[in-house]
């Protein structure tokens, strides 16, 4: 009988250490800093990307002056839900597909601004690809579509009509 009362105890012991371990791992993981940050910071990845990256205000004066071509790297939903009116579509996933359907309409010296949503990897990648088939004047938005927007360039696509 004595037997019972101690295997009890013991297995009281080793869900309150659970418990506690349970506990101090929740709170280390909120009160640790976030190791990625969810918007990409154009200074963390300036050395990863090899591209020149164009400030939202010298976007701002490049569309309006209607000399550069915008090219939006975001999945092709996101794209129709809003983009830089004019902008084209190319992902890196489908790179290849995606520059074969405006292959006829741009030049290798036409300038090109590429954005995403803050990931300046999936802008960068398209830049390098790009410039690797002979587009040499090709820039990474610092920023992303939401600074755009909030420096007042203009968004159009279904959420945005």
């Amino acid at each position: 009988m004595s037997r019972i009362p101690a295997k009890t105890h013991v297995l009281r012991e080793i869900a309150t250490l659970v418990a506690v371990s349970l506990l101090l791992a929740v709170a280390a993981w909120f009160a640790h800093p976030e190791d990625f940050p969810l918007r990409a910071d154009p200074t963390a990845y300036e050395l990863d990307i090899e591209q020149t990256l164009t400030p939202v205000p010298e976007a701002l004066a490049a569309y309006a002056s209607g000399v550069h071509i915008f090219i939006d790297t975001r999945s092709r939903d996101a794209f129709d839900a809003a983009h830089i009116p004019g902008a084209m579509n190319l992902r890196p996933e489908t790179f290849d597909d995606d520059l074969r359907e405006v292959f006829d309409w741009v030049q290798p010296e036409d300038a090109f601004i590429v954005y995403g949503v803050g990931n300046l990897k999936a802008a960068g990648a398209v830049c390098s690809r790009l410039i690797e088939r002979g587009y040499a004047n090709v820039t990474v938005l610092s920023g992303d579509l939401e600074a755009w927007g909030d420096a007042g360039g203009e968004i159009s696509g279904s959420d945005h009509e």
